[in-house]
């Protein structure tokens, strides 16, 4: 009974997950949003995340400042921004190698290829209520996956420790003997 169980949720999972990747292609160039790390400088707090898109092997940077509430922007294009993360990492993915290097090269407002103008130029139409959700839900599935790896982490992490007093015991022993 337990093993039916466990295989219907895999069934459901992997079919959540397919179906999300499907319907929302832009995220699938997203392959992870790194924990959030805070600079504090003279009235200012900054909170930064890195991105690693799928066809890029290096990751791509974002930045918030919290002092002011502002949006999430990229630091290599400062004019790429959007209120949520999520929404600013499928941004930065969706631009490959070259087109982010040329982009950066000539300046982000002065890029003239249409193709890449539409793809930044940010809707300012009322988002749709499937939109919403689906950027909730991939939201969640990062979420769930970066807690997953802090958890295998604490696993690992809880493995060392009790490996270390097994040894640290079997020092402490072996000197007693050796005092005896």
């Amino acid at each position: 009974m337990k093993k039916n169980t466990t295989n219907l949720s895999l069934r459901v999972i992997s079919s959540v997950l397919l179906l999300a990747f499907t319907t929302m292609p832009a995220f699938a160039w997203v392959k992870d949003i790194s924990l959030e790390r805070v600079f504090v400088g003279d009235n200012i707090r900054v909170h930064q995340v890195d991105v690693k898109c799928r066809i890029v092997k290096s990751p791509r940077s974002l930045r918030r400042v919290v002092s002011s509430k502002g949006p999430w922007c990229s630091i290599d294009l400062p004019e790429l921004c959007a209120e949520n993360k999520i929404v600013a990492a499928r941004k930065l993915c969706g631009y490959s190698a070259t087109e982010f290097r040329d982009m950066i090269a000539s300046g982000y407002n002065d890029f003239s290829d249409d193709s890449v103008a539409e793809k930044s130029a940010a809707p300012k139409a009322k988002r749709r209520p499937e939109d919403i959700k689906s950027e909730l839900l991939e939201e969640k599935m990062l979420i769930e996956e970066r807690r997953i790896q802090i958890e295998q982490r604490r696993i690992e992490l809880s493995r060392r420790e009790i490996s270390l007093k097994k040894k640290l015991t079997s020092m402490i022993e072996t000197v007693g003997l050796d005092a005896s």
